[in-house]
């Protein structure tokens, strides 16, 4: 079965009226049926679902291991390789291979093939083709005859005649290989060889080198008995790889716990393998399962006693006493109920209640209040999916990042006279890639007109008629301006080639409102002097684009976008994101080694630098050498000094004072034991006599300079090896970042969802967005988090928990704005809300703890992306105020002071080409000199 990211392809069951149906005619409705799968599908949505998955080039060949297939590709590529694969393997090794591995329990499927190659190596069964080795040289033979070992004849020398009868132990996976060696020694079995003519029976490639042809021709038909050792197999029929590869095709394994490998059905009755498992073989089994569960069920106890858990531990139950045994069981009301054992945490969400005590603690019961004031409203999911189309594939549509705050100024922009270069740029990028689909002249017209009931068009100004006139009049006036850097050509044909596209490839169900977006493209209101009615002009989609409503606007963003997600560079590019992800994964791997290598060795280092680890010990009266220890010239002054100093005394003295110097980094706590090992000195010099005073201190000055130098050395590698650890932190931390960025390419995402299954989605640093600029500030893309409410399908989970129970709850913890409703959206914008929201969320549960985990890991990053939006966007309402604070007197008073050359550029005037939209330039678009 062909794999989609290691996984086996489910194929999906038969629907249930099928099933239930009986097949006359009078009941017989219309299916969609897949003859390669055997599917059934109850309608055309269904099936062009499944079919585009089986198209697309996700899967993966099980048995070669080949990958950037499609379903049937993959299908074929297994077939063709099972084929190979059975004629090339051994006839006769395939039903004792595959009895031996019949309900074996193993981890591994690669060291079961391990066992079974070592078993099978050197055991051969009649009817084999093999090399036999007669005097150097090889010739070609096929065993006729088996003969046992007489200790497995039962005490005489006959073999026995039943297939399977010789090595029936040592085949026997259950016995250990010591042991199986012992009983059945595969190099004390004989075998009758007969020698072949026809050499073409074996592989020609595999003939190993002395294969004497000739020879074998001369002896052909002449038989011999030898031993395993001068025999051996053909290298393309029996090998480690070519026995791995027939197992893997013939074995199966449930997921659960020490679920043995088990041999397919239709396999195992065509080689004659038993599929009714003997009881000790079940019984062996439930014991390997149940020691498995208890195995890790102890390691999770381990694991709660070390972290201060209490753990559930099993009653031992006391024998019950003949006498009692007969006792009757008492009343239903007089039985104690059983106490509970402690909850394993974390739980499903809505299982987890704030008790009393927490809430008297502070737990925050209430959710901070979702602002609903999300841009656009009802549009707001697809503009939001737009401009995260833009962030993850800005690198094949050529586009550099934008904000969301920016994407949104520049569809609500209006101006046609204040040119918009990201509309260009954004909707040239998108028609260069969607270009690549090739369209139906006319297509949106005649959908329109199919979909059109009604004749009266005094709803809508212009008539359908009218409509088609003039869109089947556009023309392409001129190209995307890609070899010119003027933004005045750029946006002077861009509106054109839209109007085109859409003509040419949209159609009601794919861009909503289509009808009112043509018109709006290509007429102009205009108000009759005489009538005072409002008429509509011809025009041109460049002078009428910016007059668009925004949730129009968004819906071409958003059709653009899913013509692009299936053209060849954007699914060339997330191929290329799922690799990156492989390499990635397999750095963090080398990085995070190099990571523990460097703390063990900084641990060693440490415990150089303080034995003891605590200076406390030390204090308690243990004589222990410490590094800390300073020259003796430090010794307390009132101990009988040890006579004059000679100049070469004074020198080490010096010599010590420099060397103290290195000492001052040493920690803390080795800076605590010092006191305790002057008194040891000093205690130790008033005891001893003025000869031994003085050669003493001479002593302890020359290993004082000695451990100060090693201390100085040990201190010098610490600082290095923490650079370097540092170094690889960061790696790591741009690892995740990247990872981050990657991850988002293919999918977009969301961090998780809380206890009532609303979605919270953060999108910044995805695709070609950045969480830290080049010069190590912070960046945003969205600089807030958003909320979805639950889908429907959420809704029916917590609808089946009972009527009322969850929603009672909601009206409590949900605050007073109330929960969201499916496809509703609200979003939390200020660093306060979001730390509320932390506090807000229950570890205990199984969705908010991940959430939770999710939010904590990239807390730093979110928080200076929200305060940075936060600043900008304080820093622009500020300078629209302060150029709106000029009064009408004041304009007034010096009318006689302006000049005809400033008649358009008075200050008085905000300038909104200044807005952070207008100045935005495509980066991509300067290096490329377009």
């Amino acid at each position: 079965m062909p794999l989609v990211r290691r996984k086996k392809v489910v194929l999906h069951d038969v629907p249930e009226f099928v099933a239930s149906e009986p097949a006359t005619a009078a009941s017989a409705r219309d299916v969609f049926y897949i003859a390669q799968t055997g599917e059934i599908f109850p309608d055309y949505e269904a099936f062009s679902t499944r079919m585009s998955f089986y198209n697309m080039k996700i899967f993966q060949c099980e048995l070669t291991g080949k990958s950037g297939l499609d379903y049937w590709q993959a299908l074929e590529s297994e077939r063709s390789e099972a084929q190979t694969l059975h004629s090339r393997f051994p006839a006769e090794l395939k039903a004792p291979i595959l009895a031996a591995v019949q309900w074996q329990i193993m981890g591994r499927l690669d060291h079961l093939v391990d066992m079974v190659y070592d078993r099978f190596v050197n055991r051969y069964y009649a009817g084999e083709k093999v090399f036999v080795d007669v005097d150097g040289e090889k010739y070609f033979g096929r065993i006729t005859k088996v003969f046992p070992p007489k200790n497995l004849t039962n005490g005489t020398s006959q073999p026995s005649n039943t297939p399977l009868d010789p090595h029936v132990i040592g085949v026997d996976l259950r016995i250990p290989a010591e042991d199986a060696l012992a009983r059945d020694d595969p190099m004390a079995y004989f075998y009758a060889v007969q020698l072949v003519e026809d050499s073409t029976a074996l592989s020609v490639d595999s003939k190993p080198p002395g294969t004497n042809t000739s020879e074998s021709e001369k002896w052909s038909s002449s038989e011999m008995e030898t031993k395993a050792s001068s025999l051996s197999r053909d290298r393309l029929s029996f090998s480690k790889s070519i026995l791995r590869r027939f197992i893997r095709d013939c074995v199966e394994r449930d997921a659960a716990v020490a679920s043995p490998w088990t041999v397919k059905r239709i396999i195992a009755e065509q080689h004659g393998v038993a599929t009714e498992m003997p009881d000790d073989i079940r019984r062996a089994i439930d014991g390997a399962k149940a020691g498995e569960k208890e195995k890790r069920k102890k390691v999770w106890e381990d694991k709660f006693e070390a972290e201060g858990i209490p753990s559930k531990r099993r009653k031992k139950e006391e024998p019950v006493a003949d006498s009692e045994a007969n006792t009757p069981a008492p009343a239903a009301s007089d039985v104690k109920p059983k106490p509970k054992g402690p909850i394993k945490y974390p739980i499903e969400d809505l299982d987890v209640t704030i008790t009393d005590r927490e809430k008297k603690a502070g737990r925050k019961v209430m959710r901070p209040p979702i602002s609903r004031e999300v841009p656009f409203g009802e549009a707001f999911e697809r503009f939001l999916m737009s401009w995260a189309f833009f962030q993850s594939f800005g690198a094949v549509l050529k586009i550099s990042t934008f904000t969301l705050d920016e994407f949104e100024s520049a569809i609500r922009h209006t101006n046609p006279d204040i040119p918009c270069t990201l509309l260009a740029e954004t909707h040239s990028c998108l028609l260069t890639v969607a270009k690549e689909r090739t369209g139906v002249r006319y297509t949106a017209i005649e959908s329109l007109e199919a979909e059109e009931m009604d004749l009266d068009d005094s709803a809508h100004g212009v008539s359908l008629a009218d409509i088609a006139h003039e869109a089947k009049g556009l023309g392409y006036k001129s190209q995307l301006a890609t070899g010119s850097s003027s933004k005045d050509s750029t946006r002077s044909t861009w509106e054109d080639t839209l109007a085109i596209y859409l003509r040419d490839h949209a159609t009601p169900q794919a861009v909503p409102n289509l009808r009112r977006i043509m018109q709006g493209l290509m007429f102009e209101p205009s108000l009759s002097s005489s009538t005072s009615k409002r008429k509509f002009a011809p025009s041109t989609p460049a002078e009428r684009y910016p007059y668009l409503l925004s949730e129009d606007k968004i819906a071409i963003f958003s059709f653009l976008c899913e013509i692009c997600i299936a053209s060849r560079v954007v699914r060339a590019h997330i191929d290329w994101g799922d690799a990156s992800l492989t390499e990635l994964r397999k750095e963090k791997i080398e990085v995070n080694r190099e990571k523990r290598r460097l703390t063990d060795e900084i641990a060693q280092i440490d415990a150089k630098i303080d034995p003891e680890g605590e200076g406390s010990k030390v204090d308690a009266g243990q004589n222990k050498e410490t590094v800390s220890e300073k020259p003796a010239s430090t010794v307390d002054m009132s101990s009988p000094a040890p006579g004059p100093l000679s100049e070469e005394d004074e020198l080490e003295s010096k010599q010590n004072g420099n060397l103290s110097d290195a000492t001052d980094d040493v920690p803390a706590s080795g800076r605590r034991k010092r006191p305790s090992v002057l008194r040891r000195v000093s205690s130790k010099l008033s005891i001893d006599s003025p000869n031994n005073k003085v050669a003493s201190h001479t002593k302890d000055r020359a290993q004082a300079r000695i451990k100060a130098a090693e201390l100085k050395s040990a201190i010098a590698e610490r600082r290095k090896l923490d650079e370097e650890l540092n170094k690889v932190e960061r790696r790591l931390e741009a690892i995740e970042r990247e990872f981050r960025q990657l991850f988002g390419v293919g999918r977009t995402r969301h961090m998780g969802r809380d206890r009532f299954f609303n979605r919270y989605w953060w999108l910044d640093g995805m695709g070609i967005g950045q969480l830290i600029t080049s010069n190590g500030s912070a960046s945003y893309g969205t600089g807030r988090i958003f909320v979805q409410g639950p889908s429907v399908f959420d809704l029916e989970v917590i609808s089946a928990r009972g009527e009322g129970v969850v929603e009672a709850r909601q009206r409590e913890e949900d605050g007073p704005d109330g929960s969201l409703a499916p496809g509703a959206w609200g979003m939390y914008s200020e660093p306060q809300e979001i730390e509320e929201l932390l506090t807000w969320f229950n570890g205990k549960g199984i969705r908010e703890n991940q959430l939770k985990n999710f939010i904590t890991k990239w807390l730093d990053h979110l928080m200076a992306g929200v305060k940075r939006r936060q600043a900008l966007c304080a820093a622009a309402l500020e300078s629209s105020a302060s150029a709106a604070q000029i009064s009408e007197p004041e304009a007034a008073s010096r009318p006689e002071r302006r000049s005809t050359r400033g008649k358009g550029t008075s200050t008085s005037v905000y300038d909104s080409s200044r807005e952070p939209y207008l100045a935005w330039t495509n980066r991509h678009q300067q290096q490329n000199g377009r």
